[in-house]
């Protein structure tokens, strides 16, 4: 209150002193200003407010003509011309000044002595001084400032929960008053107020609120849940949690903390509730799924990545209309047609790969990454849309595709890249500017975009055809408007499959060469396994898990070991309940079956921490695909004594094969069933026709788009992992 007022009383004298000004070059001006010109440009508060002030200048000061009283009157006359002229946007703003001077001069009026005005524009500009330099100052804050400050934040907290609502409405707020204390006192040097230096009067004042809200957040949010130690003042856990290599970090958390834990976020940002209980994670993904959407951040991201598809959809009524949409084009009969387009595809890329052998004297080192994208993004591109990218042939477009996505996935494991969505979750209204770099993420996206006008131009519509094209062409023809997608949200779902549908899987196969080539024993058998068939297996063969049990475990294997999505950020849309399998001990001592989610709280679930968990998978980090065999007729030759199986299932999340790979529930991967089949027939292509060798290299793993890997010490060669390939 005592700030308001201080408020009001630096508007009434401000615009006085401009008052004086004007009335010495046409006092008239001041006390006829037109009524129809200010109804027209001003509203009724405004023209009541204008008819009191001439009133109180009349009663007042107009028998006083000293050089004072007429820049008094000049002032006011400024605040009229400048009402008239205000911007359908400020006039609010005029009125509430014209509200504050009438007021104060009311106020003042009566209890006037005639005191000097000089005096009084001294304190005015002292105390506009005062509220200028609030916020360099070193010492705490004090007195009304403070408790200005705090019933501020208090008020924005109790009618605004959601964090980045929040923290807009707190700035705008502050922002107001800084723009407010610093026109009256720019007014007084004779010169409007510029942005630059409105920015720098509101910058420290967002900081002190923001540091005090922050601060009353996570006095209550998550108190009792229990934390790892050693974090950083500047960067929480989070930027420990970003250089994980392989899951290790939080698989660390786990044994120090539990299935569930929260991490100090960076920046002073609120804390982040982390998740791998298997009971919490099915409560979050299967039976409350549409309460954690994606995080704020990561939305911007994902449609800058896959478009406005299937990924980046939110809400209940949306997404499930989306995915009823192209579910059909993935069930099992229609993936089962595609088998001739994945073979063709695995031969042309058989083909290519013997011949740069043979050129290059029998064997070559070859980027597995780089040799499988390619071949990856032709199956997509044949199988959903009917077109041949020819990558593996080195076609222009198909290369830009491939190429660039392995840049902007590079991008997001730099620190430079999680710089930024540090940056983007402080101000998420920066993914709204044309900035070069933010452009560049939907780079790829909008390339796919504009082929993808081809390809829906060219793309054929069978009458009854479950193929994805054909599904997307007929929602298009639809008669009824509730029914039809237009064309722009057909462009963003070619972009959506293009996208993920090569590159997860191309990441999956391409880990898997690496592990075969480091574990020549399971190679061997493998090959034997796939030489001992007749013919080319079909999509019914490679789904019956005892036609190839190895290559079934081996696939199992390496998407436990590397998950393309190694983790995930959702946020809570309303408060919730999160119930654990395995309660955790809270800060006090007390073990905790149950975690109170508020709105808005952020919350990470590591898949490759829950794939790799030690509880559950034992020796965790082992490629040892015999797990997935212990105890199945016929399979104790891959099995060496004493290799432990499977826990219960109970005991395992509720994702395809007890692992996390795919999701769970409503929005797990809906093109499972095509990413096996094609991982299948592609290392079964190329194991019956190659030998794989370790090079000795040592690899990390980094998640940026997807999880990918680097070789240690050359980290600036970017995304590779290199195996010696030669002929079988």
């Amino acid at each position: 209150m005592a700030a308001s007022k201080k408020t009001k009383s630096r508007a009434s004298e401000s615009r006085v002193t401009k008052s004086k000004r004007n009335k010495q070059e046409d006092e008239d001006s001041v006390i006829e200003v037109d009524e129809d010109d200010d109804s027209e440009t001003m509203g009724s508060q405004e023209v009541k407010n204008t008819a009191v002030i001439r009133k109180l200048i009349a009663n007042q000061f107009s028998k006083n003509d000293d050089a004072k009283t007429i820049e008094l009157q000049k002032s006011i006359a400024g605040m009229f011309a400048e009402a008239r002229l205000a911007s359908e946007g400020r006039k609010r703003e005029c009125s509430q000044y014209l509200e504050a001077m009438v007021l104060d001069f009311e106020e003042r009026l009566k209890e006037r002595a005639d005191p000097e005005i000089e005096e009084i524009l001294r304190a005015l500009e002292k105390r506009n001084t005062c509220v200028l330099n609030l916020g360099m100052q070193d010492e705490p804050l004090s007195g009304p400032v403070k408790e200005q400050l705090e019933a501020a934040v208090a008020e924005t907290t109790q009618s605004l929960n959601d964090h980045e609502q929040l923290r807009t409405r707190s700035r705008k707020r502050l922002l107001k008053h800084a723009k407010g204390d610093y026109r009256l006192a720019a007014e007084r040097q004779k010169f409007a107020m510029s942005l630059p230096l409105l920015i720098a009067a509101a910058i420290p004042l967002s900081i002190v609120a923001l540091v005090i809200k922050t601060w009353w957040e996570r006095r209550f949010l998550l108190k009792n849940v229990p934390a790892p130690a050693n974090a950083s003042l500047i960067w929480g856990h989070e930027k420990t949690e970003f250089e994980d290599d392989s899951g290790y970090q939080w698989r660390a958390w786990f044994k120090e903390c539990g299935k569930a834990f929260k991490l100090k976020a960076a920046w002073g940002h609120p804390d982040i509730l982390v998740v791998g209980d298997t009971v919490a994670l099915s409560h979050i993904y299967a039976k409350n799924t549409y309460n954690y959407p994606h995080s704020p951040v990561f939305i911007p991201l994902i449609e800058r990545l896959t478009g406005r598809g299937l990924i980046w959809v939110e809400g209940e009524k949306a997404h499930k209309k989306m995915r009823a949409l192209v579910a059909p084009a993935f069930s099992a009969d229609n993936v089962r047609k595609m088998g001739a387009d994945i073979y063709q595809v695995s031969h042309n890329l058989q083909n290519k790969l013997s011949n740069e052998i043979l050129s290059n004297g029998g064997s070559s080192v070859f980027n597995v990454f780089e040799l499988m994208a390619p071949a990856t993004l032709d199956v997509i591109g044949r199988v959903g849309f009917g077109h041949d990218f020819n990558t593996i042939g080195d076609s222009p477009e198909g290369l830009k595709i491939t190429s660039g996505w392995k840049k902007q996935n590079e991008m997001g494991q730099d620190e430079a890249g999680f710089t930024a969505l540090l940056v983007l979750r402080l101000f998420p209204w920066i993914t709204s500017l044309p900035l070069e770099a933010i452009q560049a993420q939907g780079a790829v996206a909008n390339r796919i975009r504009e082929l993808a006008k081809d390809i829906v131009a060219n793309g054929q519509m069978e009458k009854h055809g479950k193929d994805l094209m054909s599904i997307l062409l007929r929602a298009n023809a639809q008669q009824d408007p509730a029914k039809r997608v237009d064309m722009a949200e057909i462009y963003d779902h070619v972009v959506t499959f293009i996208v993920a549908g090569h590159e997860t899987t191309a990441g999956a196969s391409a880990f898997s060469l690496w592990t075969l080539a480091q574990n020549p024993e399971v190679q061997t058998a493998l090959r034997d396994e796939l030489l001992a068939f007749s013919g080319e297996p079909t999509y019914d063969d490679f789904a019956n898990p005892d036609a190839f049990p190895l290559l079934d475990a081996v696939c199992k294997e390496n998407l436990r070991l590397f998950p393309a999505s190694a983790r995930n950020e959702k946020v809570a849309a309303e408060d919730d309940v999160l119930p654990l399998r395995e309660p955790i001990k809270g800060a006090d001592g007390c073990w905790i079956n149950t975690i109170p989610v508020k709105k808005g709280q952020v919350i990470h679930i590591p898949s490759i921490g829950i794939n790799r968990d030690e509880d559950v998978w034992d020796d965790a980090d082992a490629f040892r695909p015999s797990r997935w065999l212990v105890g199945r007729p016929g399979c104790e030759k891959y099995c060496k004594p004493g290799d432990k199986g499977l826990k219960p299932a109970e005991e395992m999340c509720g994702g395809w094969a007890g692992i996390f790979s795919f999701s769970e529930g409503p929005r797990a991967c809906v093109g499972m069933r095509l990413a096996l089949f094609e991982y299948k027939v592609l290392i079964y292509t190329l194991v019956k026709n190659f030998v794989f060798e370790d090079t000795g290299v040592k690899v990390m793993t980094r998640f940026g788009a997807t999880l990918a890997p680097r070789v240690v010490g050359q980290e600036s060669e970017g995304i590779t992992i290199p195996v010696k390939i030669s002929l079988a």
